[in-house]
């Protein structure tokens, strides 16, 4: 009769070594799962880094093509007060100066500026989605905040200064200028309507002290100018300067 004998069941204890290694290949296992996360998420805002700096490359370039065009038609207006200041000193010492000339520089000049609006579109996102911590590099941080935080201090204060003294110089300019004439043509050709010699203009007010008053708020409208101009200028250079600093620590072309 033959006699089986059943394999002993009863599992051999582990022993500390093999739970050691239990513990290591979890431990292992996790830590560097950690780590793969940490990657993943640091090259995801590595990627969102650079598409924002590209897209804000972008705005720079509209800014500077902006600022480009901007800056020679402000000086160009400089010029042309100037022009007209002379005329008005003329016309307050009772001189012979050209009336059409002087309605033509006082209509075309003294009232509209084309205000240096900046491109705003990446910089707003980066800071309502609180992305600009992830901007690391500090040299590139420090200059985009300098940029901005020039333009909404410095330039659009005077901005409003020198629109706010375009809105009263006007109001003083009713009292001299016969805007009727605007009118009856409906500016369509605009001011360079007022240099046709066959139009009849006069003065509503000869007064010299008016005239040469309305003289001095032109004056103070050119040095209000002139410190924007300066302004936007110097905001030029900063764009420029950024977008070189950029294009070196982020490698673009």
């Amino acid at each position: 009769m033959e006699v089986h004998h059943h394999p002993d069941l009863q599992h051999k204890k582990k022993n500390f070594k093999e739970y050691f290694l239990e513990f290591l290949m979890i431990f292992l296992a996790v830590t560097l799962g950690f780590f793969a996360e940490n990657i993943r998420e640091h090259l995801v805002n590595v990627k969102k880094e650079k598409e924002y700096i590209i897209t804000l490359k972008e705005d720079l370039l509209t800014d500077t093509s902006s600022l480009s065009h901007l800056i020679p038609r402000a000086q160009l207006q400089l010029d042309k007060l100037d022009s007209l200041c002379i005329l008005l000193n003329l016309a307050a010492n009772k001189n012979t100066y050209d009336i059409h000339r002087l309605y033509y520089l006082n209509f075309r000049y003294s009232f509209g500026l084309i205000l240096f609006q900046q491109n705003e579109r990446t910089i707003s996102q980066i800071k309502s989605t609180g992305a600009f911590n992830l901007i690391e590099n500090k040299a590139c941080k420090d200059s985009i905040t300098f940029y901005y935080n020039f333009y909404d201090g410095d330039i659009q204060h005077e901005a409003v200064d020198v629109e706010n003294w375009m809105t009263d110089l006007n109001k003083m300019s009713q009292t001299i200028f016969d805007y009727s004439l605007i009118k009856r043509f409906g500016f369509r050709g605009g001011a360079d309507i007022f240099l046709n010699d066959s139009l009849s203009q006069k003065l509503i007010s000869s007064d010299s002290i008016v005239l040469k008053e309305y003289m001095n708020k032109v004056k103070s409208l050119m040095m209000m100018l002139d410190s924007h101009l300066s302004l936007e200028t110097s905001q030029f250079d900063k764009a420029r300067k950024l977008i070189s600093l950029l294009n070196k620590e982020y490698h673009l072309q």
